[in-house]
C-alpha cells in the first residue's frame, strides 16, 4: 500500500513540473483583400431577387415603399416640440415638412383618374415659382394641425394612395412610364419623399 501511494505521490509531482500544454492559436475570420487599381470587386445590386422579373408598376410600388421607409425613420421617436424646428433657417418647420407630403399625395389621389385617362397633372407645367406658390397654398388648411394630427394625415393619405395604386393593372407597361401622363405622376413621389426625409434628418442632427 505505501509503495502504491508513494506512486501516486510521485505521479503528482511529475504532473506539477510538466510544462502546460500551449493553447491552439486564436482563428481570426479570414478578412477580404481590398481592392486594388487592377482588381474589381463587384457588388450585388440592393434587392436584386425582388427585381428580377417584376414589372414597371412592382418597381415603382417597391421604391414608393422603400423611399417611405426613409421618412418614417427620419421621423421616428420626435417629440412634438422637435417638430416645430426649421428645416432651414426660414423655411418650413418639421411638422410643415411632413404636412406637404401628405398634401402631395392629396393632389395625387384628386387627380388620379384623370392622369389615369392621359392628363398630365395640372402642376407640371409650373415653374419653381409657381410651384412653390402653390404649396404655401395647399398646406393653408392644415396650418393649425397638431403634431400627431399631421403625422396620422401622412399615414392615411399614403395609405390611400397606396390602395389606389394597388387596383391599377400593370398593364400596359408604359402606364407606369415617364412618357405617359400617370406614370409621370407618380414617379416623382420617391425621390421627394427621400428629399424631405434628409431634410428632416438633418434639422434634427443640427438641433
Amino acid at each position: 500500500m505505501a509503495a502504491r501511494g508513494a506512486k501516486k505521490t510521485a505521479k503528482k509531482k511529475a504532473a506539477k513540473r510538466a510544462p502546460a500544454k500551449p493553447a491552439a492559436p486564436l482563428k481570426l475570420p479570414r478578412l477580404p483583400r481590398r481592392p486594388t487599381a487592377n482588381r474589381v470587386v463587384a457588388f450585388s445590386p440592393a434587392f436584386a431577387a425582388q427585381r428580377d422579373h417584376a414589372s414597371h408598376k412592382d418597381l415603382l410600388l417597391f421604391d414608393l415603399q422603400r423611399a417611405r421607409v426613409a421618412v418614417n425613420a427620419a421621423l421616428q421617436g420626435m417629440p412634438g416640440g422637435a417638430a416645430e424646428r426649421e428645416v432651414r433657417p426660414g423655411g418650413w418647420t418639421i411638422r410643415q415638412v411632413v404636412l406637404h407630403l401628405a398634401v402631395r399625395d392629396r393632389a395625387r389621389l384628386a387627380e388620379f383618374d384623370s392622369a389615369l385617362a392621359g392628363t398630365p397633372a395640372s402642376w407640371v407645367a409650373l415653374d419653381a415659382v409657381a410651384m412653390s406658390a402653390l404649396n404655401e397654398m395647399q398646406l393653408q388648411p392644415f396650418h393649425d394641425f397638431s403634431w400627431d394630427m399631421a403625422v396620422r394625415l401622412l399615414h392615411i393619405n399614403r395609405a390611400q394612395l397606396l390602395e389606389r395604386l394597388v387596383a391599377v393593372p400593370h398593364a400596359p407597361d408604359e402606364l407606369w412610364t415617364d412618357p405617359h401622363a400617370f406614370g409621370a405622376m407618380i414617379l416623382r413621389l420617391p425621390s421627394h419623399d427621400r428629399h424631405h426625409a434628409e431634410q428632416i434628418k438633418n434639422a434634427r442632427i443640427r438641433g
